[in-house]
C-alpha cells in the first residue's frame, strides 16, 4: 500500500508524471510481496525550485526510517533497474540522501522529464 505523510500528498501523487506513480506501484508491489511493508511517500511536487525534477511533476520522496538494512539494499537494486537517462548512465532512477533540515535520511525516486517512456535494464 502507498501511504502519505500528510493528507495532500496523496492528491499531488496523481498528479505526477504516469511513468513515475507506475514505477512507484511497482515498487510497493515488490516491496508487499518480499517484506509485507508499505511505501510511505513524503514529498511529491515542490514549484519552488525550477532545477528540481519535483518541479515537473517527475520525482517524489519517500520515508527509509522504517526499512532494515536488507530492505534498503533491495529497494535500490529495484528501482535501479529503471533507466533514468539512457544518454547519461550514471544517473539513477533512485538515490538515498539525507533530508534538507540535515536530520535523517530518504529516498528519492526520479523519472527524466525530457522523455515519455520507461526503460528497464535487462
Amino acid at each position: 500500500m502507498i501511504k502519505f505523510k500528510h493528507p495532500h500528498l496523496e492528491a499531488e501523487f496523481e498528479k505526477l508524471d504516469y511513468r513515475l506513480q507506475v514505477q512507484a506501484y511497482a515498487l510497493v508491489g515488490f516491496l508487499q510481496h518480499k517484506f509485507g511493508v508499505d511505501l510511505v511517500v513524503t514529498s511529491c511536487i515542490r514549484m519552488e525550485d525550477m532545477t528540481s525534477v519535483h518541479y515537473y511533476l517527475c520525482g517524489l520522496d519517500f520515508r527509509e526510517s522504517e526499512y532494515t538494512a536488507e530492505m534498503k539494499e533491495s529497494i535500490k537494486m529495484f528501482c535501479n533497474h529503471f533507466i533514468y537517462d539512457e544518454n547519461r548512465p550514471r544517473k539513477k532512477a533512485l538515490f538515498h540522501h539525507a533530508n534538507r533540515s540535515g536530520t535523517g535520511q530518504h529516498f528519492h525516486f526520479q523519472v527524466f522529464p525530457s522523455s515519455d517512456t520507461t526503460r528497464i535494464k535487462k
